[in-house]
């Protein structure tokens, strides 16, 4: 049995969201997700901070969530950023490829190195 993800953000400014999800994202957990992360996108958030440290699980269909909300936010202007991926989340983001979407958009975005050193961003400024 997986225990259901929960999603818990904080608007922090006129379009930007910081959230983070906590638990498995997968099949069973991944529309509960949605739900919350659309209610965002839906209030006007066009930048969301999502922190996924505390997410031990991700399957296919969580990936995809991201990718999509990804790829929805480019279109509106705005950007999603991942931050803190590590273990098997950072490993379906390897495996996958997906983690070239997200580094390459920070390297873009940044300067520095050490910005964008522990964190995975997704979009563009």
């Amino acid at each position: 049995m997986s225990r259901i993800v929960y999603v818990e953000a904080a608007i922090q400014a006129a379009h930007t969201a910081s959230v983070r999800i906590v638990g498995e994202l997968t099949f069973e957990s991944v529309a509960e997700a949605r739900e919350q992360l659309r209610a965002l996108i839906d209030a006007g958030c066009r930048h969301l901070v999502v922190d996924i440290g505390r997410l031990d699980f991700c399957d296919s269909t969580g990936l995809g969530l991201l990718l999509q909300l990804r790829a929805e936010l480019i279109d509106g202007a705005g950007c999603l950023e991942l931050r803190g991926a590590h273990g098997q989340p950072r490993r379906i983001l390897d495996i996958t490829g997906a983690h070239i979407l997200f580094t390459a958009a920070e390297r873009h975005r940044t300067t520095s190195p050490a910005t964008s050193s522990g964190r995975m961003g997704v979009g563009s400024h």
